[in-house]
């Protein structure tokens, strides 16, 4: 019985760690939505952004992903400025400060 009540508990615990959350979930929608409708993937990617940590990969994951998307649309003036927001961006995972990993 108690080895039914702890395999129980650990399927339970592992179906609920491997859900994803909902901005996971926007960020898998905003890959389909991209190429049709950029200005609406962009506004989902916004939506994770103010939403999420930023210390989060699903935030890192965004962020990053508003410059690709501007790319797409030939915008080079807010391409250039969200790449130059990554590149300031501390990537470092050793970096004590704050980071997006």
């Amino acid at each position: 019985m108690k080895q039914l009540i702890l395999i129980s508990l650990l399927l339970i615990g592992n179906l609920t760690f491997a859900q994803k959350s909902e901005n996971e979930l926007k960020l898998d929608e905003v890959n389909k939505v991209a190429e049709e409708n950029p200005d609406k993937a962009i506004k989902m990617l916004e939506e994770i952004l103010k939403s999420e940590p930023d210390t989060t990969p699903i935030y890192a994951k965004a962020f990053f992903n508003v410059a690709v998307i501007y790319s797409m649309k030939g915008d080079v003036e807010n391409t250039k400025l969200w790449y130059e927001k990554v590149i300031q961006s501390n990537f470092n995972p050793k970096d004590e400060g704050p980071s997006f990993f």
